[in-house]
C-alpha cells in the first residue's frame, strides 16, 4: 500500500450501512440464466436516488 493511501477506509464524511444477506439475495433474479439486479434496487440498496446510480453507470461504461 503506498503511503497517503487509505486502504479500505471510507473517505470522509462518507456512510457504511450494514445489509443482511436476504435483502441482496431476495433482489437477484435470474433472466435467461444470467443473475441480475435492478437498478431501482441496487440505487435503494445504495441509498441513493436511482437517477444518480444510473448516471454513475454510465460514467463507468465509457471508462477503459
Amino acid at each position: 500500500m503506498s503511503e497517503g493511501s487509505k486502504g479500505n477506509r471510507p473517505e470522509s464524511g462518507t456512510e457504511i450501512a450494514i445489509v443482511d444477506e436476504w435483502t441482496i439475495r431476495n433482489r437477484i433474479y435470474i433472466v435467461r440464466g444470467v443473475k441480475v439486479m435492478l437498478d431501482f434496487e441496487l440505487a435503494e440498496i445504495f441509498r441513493i436516488r436511482n437517477q444518480e446510480f444510473q448516471s454513475a453507470g454510465e460514467k463507468q461504461r465509457f471508462k477503459v
